[in-house]
């Protein structure tokens, strides 16, 4: 063999060695790259949150998917459904349509085409229409319905008295003894329940009298007239004559009533005054509660157009009489429970 050709095949054998050399250097430090650079290819276990708008609109989906059902109005034993047209309503189970403004009324003995009328074609719909209030007056549709009122006009409704309840009665009261006689002179007493002396008056007759010393009140009784009387003893089986006087009570709420008392510390007799205490439940000042006193005239707040007269108040039986001053209509009402 030649010697070029020796050197050659020498070059050949250095050149593979050194190939294989830096392919195993290669492979090596592939392998520390992967040491140092590891990473992990583990999926977390944790749920990925959809964002909220894909949320929101798999609710709304939700909802528009699901079956809505109107309640239909129940009228005795029969049911009704809208249908297509507010005029147009169909039985249910029925087919044909019918137009409820000649229709048979759905509500009661209320003609329908007064809830359209009175535009209440949004709540005809529901069962319990008759007693809502859609103007919130405090009078329901019922009620609107059967005064002729406006059940959607806060200032068309009922009177206010309907609506008047009585929440406390109030009782005062004092003694009146006709005391002493003497002469022209006559003397009287108020004096309180355990007897004790409220004041201390001595007049004449037409004289007024009743008020307390040191103080702002005005006299509250009359010397109408005094007489001698005739009395029958029973216990002693006798009869007795003693002075008795009429006197005219000038309380403007009591309009000249008059009392008769017999002389004497055990003849005496009760004059009561009471008062009452009234809440309106309805019109622009619902709720209000007011103090009135028996026989005052009076308005109910809300209502500048009417007065009435508190007549009579009843404590035995916890009732009131009031008189529309006007009409003269006559109203009794009980202390709410």
């Amino acid at each position: 063999m030649s010697e070029k050709q020796n050197y050659d095949k020498i070059l050949m054998v250095s050149g593979i060695v050194l190939g294989l050399g830096v392919a195993a250097y290669g492979a090596w430090t592939f392998m520390k790259l992967d040491d140092q650079y590891k990473f992990t290819t583990r999926v977390s276990e944790k749920p990925v949150e959809p964002p909220s708008g894909i949320k929101k609109a798999e609710t709304v989906n939700q909802e528009i998917s699901a079956s809505h059902e109107l309640k239909p109005i129940v009228q005795e034993t029969q049911e009704y459904v809208g249908f297509v047209a507010p005029n147009l309503w169909i039985k249910t189970g029925g087919t044909e349509p019918f137009d409820i403004v000649s229709g048979p009324p759905i509500h009661g003995n209320i003609p329908n085409k007064w809830f359209l009328d009175n535009g209440l074609e949004d709540i005809f719909i529901y069962s319990d229409v008759l007693t809502r209030d859609p103007d919130n007056d405090g009078f329901t549709v019922q009620e609107e319905y059967e005064a002729k009122t406006h059940p959607n006009d806060p200032n068309s409704h009922p009177p206010l008295i309907n609506k008047l309840y009585v929440d406390e009665i109030k009782q005062f009261g004092f003694y009146l003894v006709f005391s002493q006689a003497d002469g022209n002179d006559f003397t009287f007493k108020g004096q309180n329940r355990a007897r004790q002396d409220l004041w201390r008056s001595t007049v004449q007759l037409n004289g007024q009298f009743g008020a307390r010393k040191n103080t702002n009140e005005k006299p509250r009784f009359e010397l109408v007239s005094v007489a001698n009387k005739e009395f029958k003893n029973e216990s002693l089986n006798m009869v007795e004559t003693d002075p008795e006087a009429t006197v005219k009570d000038l309380k403007p709420t009591k309009n000249g009533q008059t009392y008769t008392v017999r002389r004497g510390a055990k003849y005496f007799i009760p004059i009561i005054d009471k008062k009452v205490n009234l809440t309106i439940a309805a019109g622009p000042k619902r709720d209000t509660s007011f103090e009135v006193e028996e026989g005052a005239d009076f308005q109910i707040p809300g209502d500048t157009k009417q007065t009435y007269t508190l007549k009579t108040v009843d404590n035995a039986t916890q009732t009131v009489t009031i008189a529309n001053k006007t009409t003269g209509e006559q109203t009794t009402l009980s202390k709410k429970k």
